[in-house]
């Protein structure tokens, strides 16, 4: 009979961790630090494309695109169209889904009423990619548990879908 004999390496091995103080970094700082990262990027010739879902994360992320924009433009730099992505599933809850159309009509005048160039794009599943659509017509069974096919088929694909769409409007602007 062969035995194995395994032995406990970590245990074996003495070492120290060293840390290093913490540095809280001001809000102030932070949003600045942002936005000079944001404006390098449109420098450098980089086109933007914002997703925003209407949450907290992406609201945030579309006002610093924003804020570095109007900033350039404040400082006559000439600045590319930002693109503001969002997908509409169609099976939101309808306060949520009355939010988001609002925010996008807000979104959208701010645009026009600032001289930001801002286009938006809403994405929404075909029916020939709907989750709901194949599940009752007998092409899909039900996701439960992990499975992420209904994400996929109804928010993942439809943005794809529009991301392809924004390449080539900004590859025919040129």
């Amino acid at each position: 009979m062969n035995l194995i004999h395994t032995t406990n390496v970590t245990a074996d091995l003495a070492y120290e961790v060293q840390t290093q103080p913490s540095v809280e970094i001001p809000l102030q700082d932070k949003i600045r630090i942002s936005l000079d990262a944001i404006k390098q990027q449109a420098l450098s010739g980089k086109k933007f494309v914002v997703s925003w879902s209407g949450g907290k994360d992406s609201t945030v992320t579309l006002n610093l695109a924003i804020t570095a924009i109007r900033e350039l433009k404040k400082e006559g730099v000439i600045v590319p169209t930002l693109h503001i992505i969002h997908s509409d599933t169609g099976v939101e809850n309808p306060v949520v889904a009355a939010y988001n159309r609002q925010q996008i009509q807000r979104i959208r005048s701010y645009g026009k009423r600032s001289g930001v160039s801002l286009k938006v794009w809403v994405c929404s599943p075909n029916l020939s990619n709907d989750y709901l659509v194949a599940l009752i017509g007998g092409r899909t069974i039900m996701s439960v548990g992990s499975s992420t096919k209904c994400q996929q088929m109804m928010k993942a694909s439809a943005l794809t879908q529009g991301k392809r769409r924004i390449k080539q409007y900004i590859a025919d602007a040129k």
